[in-house]
């Protein structure tokens, strides 16, 4: 979902796959990927360009997340206002086999689509952590300020301090069905 660059805090617009890009590198080089991808359309070949949000499973990313609240010094990364596009491991393949099915039928669009691939339950970082440190039974008190996590991730932590409210309305639209909707679930799924 680095296609769309980053969404200032405050806007709570959700982002559809026909939401425009942004100037900024991570959303040039998305771009770049889907430019590139789009040319075996003319080919006769059938291309989904999968934005993904965070992925949610039992490795990536989400351990790391949540040490710090399993260690019980959890807490939100700057304002925690900025917004957190997820999916669950399982919905991912699932919504990956859902779209390979669509693709394989006569009807299916010959030129490129993009595909978001998040949760329909995005929410507030604060929000995220809170429902995590709820789940593990573990206290939410300790802020992470944004300066320290800037210099350690430079332009990066954008997408952790700024973040995007994605929607998967393409998925929803095709009819497909999430396992793991909100957070919750997913968290309680994984912990």
């Amino acid at each position: 979902i680095g296609y769309y660059g980053v969404q200032r805090q405050g806007d709570a617009s959700e982002l559809t796959e026909s939401s425009p890009p942004q100037t900024i590198f991570m959303s040039r080089l998305c771009q770049a990927w889907e430019a590139s991808a789009s040319t075996a359309a003319a080919h006769g070949v059938r291309v989904a360009c999968l934005r993904f949000g965070l992925v949610l499973g039992h490795g990536g990313a989400l351990p790391g997340l949540l040490l710090p609240v399993k260690m019980g010094v959890g807490g939100r990364l700057g304002t925690g206002q900025q917004w957190v596009s997820w999916i669950h491991l399982q919905d991912l393949l699932g919504a990956m086999a859902h779209v390979w099915r669509l693709a394989a039928t006569p009807a299916a669009p010959t030129e490129a689509q993009a595909w978001n691939f998040t949760a329909p339950e995005a929410l507030p970082q604060e929000d995220f952590m809170r429902t995590a440190a709820q789940v593990l039974h573990r206290p939410l008190w300790l802020p992470m300020p944004a300066a320290p996590v800037r210099l350690a991730l430079g332009e990066q932590a954008d997408v952790l301090l700024e973040g995007q409210r994605v929607a998967p309305k393409r998925l929803t639209d095709t009819g497909f069905g999430f396992r793991f909707p909100d957070a919750r679930s997913a968290l309680q799924d994984l912990c």
